[in-house]
């Protein structure tokens, strides 16, 4: 009974997070297909983006434990 519960909130977990981390990280899907970081210190600006992406899906509450 526990494993079933605890299974199925880690799934609920799991889908709210990739839900976040999609909707949250749109705009570098965009750019990234659009070839904006495929330029001179775009490396760097793609970094700066992924870890403002990291930052504000760990600020996010309700997420769960995954």
């Amino acid at each position: 009974m526990y494993a079933g519960i605890a299974e199925k909130n880690r799934q609920l977990s799991t889908d709210i997070s990739s839900s976040i981390i999609l909707d949250q990280g749109a705009g570098i899907q965009d750019k990234v297909r659009n070839g904006h970081y495929m330029k001179p210190g775009g490396y760097s600006e793609y970094e700066k983006d992924m870890a403002e992406l990291v930052r504000k899906f760990r600020a996010t509450r309700g997420k769960g434990v995954q």
